[in-house]
């Protein structure tokens, strides 16, 4: 309304330039403004975000929405050979969460999907040949996974002297993947990785395919690349990621801030697969940040406990020595007994018993930050080697 814009005013991707962006904050204090009048039409399901590039967001995706989500990501797949119903594992943590009668496990099958679920929380020195033992067993073609994950566990086979079968590809996706990490990884199963960008509010997708190349897949979602400036190197600029939803309808956003940044080329290349999506250099997104237990786990997915702890906005968690971590709580004022009962048994699922948990409930400001302005989730000062680029 205060730019006297009307619907009609919107006839194509460049007009969109007219409204404003959407920031994080704004969708918070909006509320159920930002949900579509008629979501229930759309049966919509209630998602939060991790909260990995600021305050978790709840977000209403509707039925088709998370139909064509699953599209994309088996397209994607598809262009390492992937065919539905072919077999696959994955390092997963939150699946297990999720599901406190399998809490302990540490593998679960989905045969209608040929899936296999190794909870990677698990995944220590002392139980290693049991991973092993269940690759060898189920056979997965694929595998897929956290990349500070997936090197966690070609680490720990290559200091067992544990023997892998080699797969056809590796897919990574939720946080930064250093060189280093993509080395150890292609060459531990002799196949190559691929990398993959997204978020939970699903206005932008970023895939990489066998020649090595990020597309920006732009029937995904409408990805502008703004406040472009330069990063440092000949030909590559830095760019803000801000993205509109296409398919989402129970709760489309507009011009959203993402809260990542894209290296991109001054002159995009052709790529040799032949696609004629954007090539970018790749994503600075959430960097890899472990907290590393006595026992050996070595927990990088910490930063998505807010998604499923309700009435959590943020979680911090700091580890001064091995055996001790203070997990700092933002709460919302849904925050109850019962979201801290579950917060508790998420922490002591992923972190052990070995490790004392001390929780401190805080305000936003009494948080960490980085000279950036990010909130990181894990500060530790444990060594462990996380530091790179994502491109590789």
């Amino acid at each position: 309304l205060e730019r006297g814009l009307r619907v009609e005013d919107i006839n194509s991707a460049d007009d969109l330039y007219h409204l404003p962006r959407l920031s994080r904050e704004t969708i918070h204090q909006g509320g159920a403004l930002f949900h579509a009048d008629n979501k229930e039409r759309y049966h919509p399901t209630l998602a939060r975000t991790s909260g990995s590039s600021g305050l978790a967001l709840e977000c209403y995706l509707d039925r088709e929405s998370n139909a064509l989500e699953f599209v994309h990501y088996w397209r994607h797949w598809g262009w390492a050979g992937y065919r539905l119903g072919q077999r696959f594992a994955e390092l997963a943590s939150i699946h297990f969460l999720r599901r406190p009668q399998i809490g302990g496990r540490i593998f679960d099958v989905q045969r209608v999907y040929g899936r296999l679920l190794l909870n990677s929380m698990k995944l220590t020195p002392a139980n290693v040949g049991e991973y092993r033992a269940l690759l060898a067993r189920f056979q997965p073609l694929y595998l897929k996974g956290l990349p500070s994950a997936l090197y966690h566990l070609v680490t720990l086979f290559a200091a067992a002297k544990v023997a892998i079968a080699p797969l056809r590809a590796v897919f990574s996706s939720g946080e930064n993947l250093t060189r280093e990490m993509r080395v150890a990884i292609e060459s531990a199963f002799q196949c190559p990785l691929l990398d993959c960008y997204g978020h939970m509010e699903r206005t932008a997708c970023i895939a990489q395919c066998l020649e090595g190349n990020y597309h920006v897949l732009s029937d995904y979602g409408l990805l502008e690349l703004a406040d472009r400036r330069p990063s440092g190197e000949v030909g590559v600029e830095i760019a803000t990621a801000v993205g509109t939803t296409l398919y989402n309808r129970a709760m489309p956003l507009l011009r959203y801030e993402i809260g990542d940044l894209i290296e991109v080329f001054q002159h995009p290349p052709r790529c040799r697969c032949g696609r004629s999506f954007l090539v970018v250099r790749g994503v600075r997104g959430r960097i890899a940040a472990a907290i590393v237990t006595p026992e050996g786990r070595v927990e990088s997915a910490l930063f998505a406990l807010a998604s499923i702890v309700p009435g959590v906005a943020f979680l911090q968690f700091a580890q001064q020595r091995p055996d001790r971590v203070e997990v700092r709580v933002v709460r919302t004022e849904a925050f109850n007994g019962s979201c801290e009962a579950t917060l508790r048994r998420c922490l002591s699922e992923a972190l052990g018993a070995s490790m004392e948990v001390r929780i401190r409930y805080v305000s936003l400001e009494d948080t960490d930050k980085e000279p950036s302005g990010k909130r990181p989730v894990a500060i530790s000062e444990v060594p462990r080697a996380t530091a790179g680029s994502r491109f590789g």
